[in-house]
């Protein structure tokens, strides 16, 4: 399944450049730095390597403001 550069960028918390740069040091010499390249299987399995930690610091940050964000909505 390939998913779009823009959405495995947002969901690893990093930007489009670092993903790209990541995969070219990685063998994948065609990647095009635009949003909406593909992204295949293979390259993502070595991006969710490369990046897990920044995906669960994500994870973990989004945990945190979603009560403040609801806490505030209420008032």
């Amino acid at each position: 399944m390939a998913l779009k550069l823009i959405k495995v960028a947002k969901d690893f918390n990093v930007g489009l450049h670092t993903i790209v740069e990541t995969l070219r040091s990685n063998g994948f010499s065609g990647v095009e730095e635009k949003p909406t390249a593909e992204i295949t299987d293979e390259m993502l399995t070595v991006l969710q390597k490369e990046f897990q930690g920044d995906m669960a610091i994500k994870k973990e940050a989004d945990k945190l403001a979603r009560p403040a964000l609801v806490k505030r909505n209420r008032v």
